[in-house]
């Protein structure tokens, strides 16, 4: 399906302001935009009823015997259920049962080596995932759901976005653009207000409608 990288994004936005393309524009101008870009991005996860905050990927980790933490990437958040222990060769996967931080703490011995039984999410910076027993064995993997924040945007990558948001960028970053250059106010006060109602109505369009449930209150016989 149609995306554009960053700097295709860069170009469409330079040209609605009179700077040319990517290529063209100073290289101050081109560096200017890509910290505008992922600014943009960052300020979509403040967003209140944004339905793009985070994304959500599967993720495996190969488990080390006598090492009961695992931690995860940087940028993740959360960790959803399942959290499911793998043995070697992939068959009689095991799903791990999910303890709070108060069960955990309560466990007077965390260093008990076995099979891992249970989990504890630790969402602290960075993320990490807690087994118990501690694993006894090199060779199980762990298959999880990590919750991740948007990545920035980087030379020759996609935003990490879907494509529907790519006119939303470009008008964003046009008028981030455009008011940095001082350039005429009616203009950049038309990009201003392009973006926001393409922000609108995109956040209508992914917002999932809750069923509706009509109840009949009726007095007296049928």
């Amino acid at each position: 399906s149609f995306n554009l990288v960053r700097d295709q994004i860069i170009t469409r936005a330079l040209n609605l302001v009179g700077l040319g393309s990517a290529q063209q524009a100073s290289s101050a101008d081109v560096a200017m935009a890509g910290d505008f870009l992922n600014v943009i991005i960052k300020a979509l996860q403040a967003k209140k009823g944004t339905p793009f905050l985070t994304t959500v990927e599967r993720k495996t980790a190969t488990l080390v015997a006598g090492t009961g933490t695992v931690t995860l990437d940087d940028d993740t958040i959360d960790v959803e259920e399942p959290i499911m222990l793998v043995p070697t060769g992939g068959i009689g996967e095991l799903r791990l049962t999910m303890v709070t931080r108060a069960e955990y703490q309560m466990q007077s011995d965390k260093t008990t080596q076995g099979r891992p039984l249970r989990a504890y999410v630790e969402r602290g910076s960075p993320c990490k995932i807690l087994l118990l027993p501690v694993p006894d064995a090199v060779d199980p993997t762990l298959r999880y759901t990590r919750i991740r924040l948007l990545r920035d945007i980087e030379a020759n990558t996609n935003p990490d976005l879907p494509s529907r948001w790519l006119r939303y960028l470009i008008m964003a970053l046009a008028h981030d653009l455009a008011l940095a250059r001082a350039m005429n106010p009616v203009h950049s006060a038309y990009l201003g207000k392009q973006a926001r109602d393409e922000f609108d109505g995109l956040k209508m369009d992914d917002r999932q409608p809750a069923p509706t449930r009509f109840v009949v209150r009726h007095r007296g016989p049928w």
